[in-house]
């Protein structure tokens, strides 16, 4: 991809004219996978080929994940978390586009969404060697895909710690470094650092859930120091991103409310799907921050962890920085 004279590129799900004949024919290759039909339900064959495509399994995650509230659950719940979940179109979509590689199938789910991306200074995640991308999570499920698209674009590999439920998807199995955050996890530690001990770039989002509007604005919860001592572990480079979006008003409603009514249950995070579809035909904004060296980063201190504490609150405050760069724009 080549720059534009503004200085941003244009990521292959939604080029803009002027590009160069790279950049063009990458979103010409984009735009040639077969198109689904604009929809927020299954089609016919997800509901007669069940057993065909339910890979991702409402009541079976829930119930592995924790039998005793499951076996207290009211008879109809698992109906109504599958059409809240939309369990018949995710599996759908798997199904459709989750057997190829994750770059294609990061593509056409973007395709199919509508989603324009406007990338700023993508020549620093194609120059940057051994990055770890460290992103801002505004709405749970858009950058994600956009970033890995870019990620694998500029450097063919990617390492992604995340949910073990993504790992569902075929596509996006092999780049998965599974983490439960409700679960011990034996041997997660070890998985983690063989990522950043690899050479393929690691791409985190360190808040590790999506913002919520707190104080009138969208705010990140405090980044995890984990992913700044891993890099300096390992000698890798960190590379902060921020992505634009944000969820509806009734996803941050319905966080207010129950956090009034003292529920510690994250209920909105069952709108994410729905939250995922609202953003059709969006211009997803990406800018790349400058990428430096994590050991130039730590501060001298006797104790690292500290210091590793407060090189991940400072990329967070640069990453947020970043995003109000594009407001005033």
């Amino acid at each position: 991809m080549e720059s534009s004279p503004s200085g941003a590129v244009n990521s292959p799900s939604g080029l803009r004219a002027g590009t160069s004949r790279s950049a063009r024919s990458a979103s010409t290759q984009a735009q040639t996978h077969e198109q689904p039909p604009a929809q927020t339900q299954a089609p016919a064959d997800a509901q007669t080929q069940p057993h065909a495509l339910k890979v991702f399994d409402v009541e079976a995650a829930f119930r592995a994940r924790n039998p005793a509230l499951a076996r207290l659950l009211p008879p109809g719940t698992f109906a109504l978390l599958r059409a809240v979940l939309h369990e018949p179109l995710v599996n759908w979509g798997i199904h459709r586009y989750g057997a190829g590689d994750a770059l294609t199938f990061c593509r056409k789910v973007l395709d199919h969404l509508n989603i324009r991306v406007e990338l700023e200074r993508g020549d620093r995640l194609r120059e940057c060697p051994r990055p770890v991308v460290c992103a801002n999570h505004p709405s749970g499920g858009i950058e994600g895909l956009v970033l890995i698209a870019e990620i694998l674009q500029a450097h063919g590999r990617l390492s992604l710690p995340a949910n073990e439920l993504l790992g569902m998807i075929p596509a996006l199995a092999p780049l998965i470094v599974p983490i439960d955050r409700y679960r011990g996890n034996r041997g997660v530690a070890r998985r983690y650092a063989d990522a950043f001990a690899a050479d393929p770039p690691v791409l985190v989002f360190p808040a590790g859930r999506t913002a919520r509007i707190r104080a009138g604005r969208l705010r990140e919860y405090p980044w995890a120091k984990s992913f700044v001592t891993a890099a300096r572990r390992h000698d890798r480079v960190v590379l902060p991103v921020w992505v634009s979006g944000r969820n509806s008003a009734l996803f941050y409603g319905i966080h207010r409310a129950r956090r009034a009514l003292g529920v510690s249950l994250n209920v909105e995070m069952l709108l994410l799907v729905d939250e995922l579809l609202r953003r059709r035909g969006d211009v997803v904004t990406v800018r790349f921050g400058a990428p430096r060296p994590a050991r130039d980063l730590v501060e001298s201190d006797p104790v690292l962890h500290r210091a590793d504490r407060r090189v991940a609150f400072a990329l967070q405050r640069e990453v947020e920085q970043l995003g109000r760069v594009h407001a005033n724009t």
